[in-house]
């Protein structure tokens, strides 16, 4: 009988560890990953062993290590490290009877941090003797529910428990869709034996993001309400990730000190849509974009402050800010038609923006002088759009050519792209969109996207010159 090459390689290491290699490959088995702490609190080993067992199963390609540090959001000192499993070694899992491993081919951060704390969960759970299923799927009316974990309580009942993160305003359609599942899936007779409440672990501590995220579900937890009708099927909670392992909560009854997530007063939008948000901002859109675009105005108009002094200081809120702006018209959960139609709601959300920090002079100033004079070329334009960028940018405290890096360009002609100007944007170190309660660098996709939507800021400032009261750019 012919013996797979991997299984050759778990043999030896079984005969070199016969008593450490299994239980320590087992901890990958539901989610693909796991950190040395993880491991270690899970076998009941010593670090040295594990570190043995580890190495083994790295030479041999059952594991493959991640080659840089990850700190927990909520967790400081050294990070740990992190470990995913390689096809290889889900190959070897299932040959020895463990079902359901796949290998890990996980490459972001924030989605590695997802999994760790999913990790978290899982471990402790079976390690407390709790029936668990991770990652797996619940079907309704033709459609799936993928919870991240699913519970078998004492008294018999299933409890749905979700992994969550950091959440910023831009993101508000994905959480809204995250809920309206959850919505349709209680709302169906496939919830008839789980418990009504989903109980959120957040991978944060309490504290200014961790209100600032519960409000964001609270605001979406309002548009699904309102499109319910007023009313859900279920109750929301939530509890930061080290609490809950510090003690953990598998009762019917919750124990800890969870909170309950409700839709904020003035998010409920029992008054008429076009009475809380501007009917500018409403163009043309659905019911339930509608509902969205309110409470991102309401969002907007909670956070966005005047400057006060001369000189204002650079802050990474801004670019949360320029996020949202972007957001309004461009999310790619919007569809297809929403996402190519001209973006009213980012157009006047960035309207109000420079009227609430009173852009309008200054930007007008560097957009028209010397209109009647200047001979433009190419040169030209990219100068003078090149002085606006440094205008807006300058006016909140932030400058062009540094870790954030803004400049007019010329179209590509080798791609397939309108032909005109337009604004490059680089984030050069991601460290300057970090608030100081932050500890975790932003993903390479957080990345993109503020590029994109400070990038969209900068070109709109010429493109929709007359819908922003900057008046009609010559040169565009």
């Amino acid at each position: 009988m012919k013996v797979e090459p991997f299984m050759q390689v778990w043999q030896s290491i079984l005969e070199a560890i016969p008593d450490t290699a299994r239980p320590v490959l087992e901890t990958f088995a539901a989610t693909g990953l796991a950190d040395i702490n993880q491991i270690q609190s899970f076998t009941n080993l010593t670090r040295d062993r594990v570190n043995r067992a580890a190495e083994r199963m790295l030479s041999g390609g059952l594991l493959t290590q991640l080659n840089r540090p990850l700190p927990r959001p909520d967790q400081r000192g050294k990070p740990a490290s992190v470990f995913l499993l390689t096809k290889g070694g889900a190959e070897v899992l299932t040959q020895i009877g463990v079902k359901g491993a796949h290998p890990c081919g996980l490459k972001d951060d924030l989605t590695i941090l997802h999994r760790l704390a999913m990790t978290d969960v899982h471990l402790t759970a079976l390690k407390a003797g709790i029936t668990i299923r991770t990652d797996r799927v619940l079907r309704f009316n033709e459609r799936e529910l993928r919870p991240d974990h699913l519970l078998t309580l004492e008294d018999g009942h299933s409890l749905i428990l979700e992994v969550e993160q950091s959440a910023s305003i831009d993101l508000l359609r994905r959480v809204v869709e995250s809920l309206q599942n959850k919505q349709d899936f209680f709302a169906s007779s496939a919830s008839a034996n789980v418990l009504s409440e989903v109980r959120m672990i957040v991978q944060l501590p309490r504290g200014k993001k961790w209100d600032k995220t519960l409000q964001i579900w609270g605001k979406a937890l309002g548009v699904v309400m309102e499109k319910a009708g007023g009313k859900l099927p279920f109750r929301l909670f939530a509890i930061p990730r080290t609490e809950f392992l510090n003690a953990p909560d598998w009762g019917v009854e919750r124990q800890l000190l969870w909170k309950e997530i409700t839709v904020p007063e003035k998010s409920t939008a029992i008054q008429p849509i076009s009475e809380s948000v501007p009917q500018a901002m409403l163009y043309r859109t659905s019911h339930e974009e509608r509902l969205v675009l309110t409470a991102l105005w309401q969002d907007f108009l909670e956070n966005v402050q005047p400057v006060l002094g001369q000189f204002p200081r650079p802050d990474p809120e801004f670019f949360q800010i320029m996020r949202l702006i972007y957001s309004a018209s461009h999310d790619d959960q919007l569809s297809d038609i929403e996402q190519s139609a001209i973006p009213y709601a980012s157009i006047y959300l960035l309207d109000q923006y420079l009227s609430m920090r009173n852009l309008r002079t200054e930007l007008n100033r560097a957009l028209h002088s010397g209109q009647h004079s200047t001979r433009w070329n190419p040169t030209m334009v990219l100068h003078r759009m090149q002085v606006v960028i440094d205008m807006f940018l300058k006016l909140q405290g932030w400058r062009s050519n540094s870790f954030l890096f803004a400049a007019a360009e010329m179209s590509n002609w080798n791609k397939d792209e309108v032909r005109t100007f337009s604004v490059t944007v680089k984030i050069r170190k991601p460290i300057i969109l970090m608030t100081d309660d932050e500890l975790v660098v932003p993903s390479d996709e957080e990345v993109k996207y503020t590029e994109q939507a400070l990038s969209w800021v900068l070109c709109a400032l010429f493109e929709y010159g007359p819908e922003l009261g900057l008046g009609r750019v010559e040169f565009w």
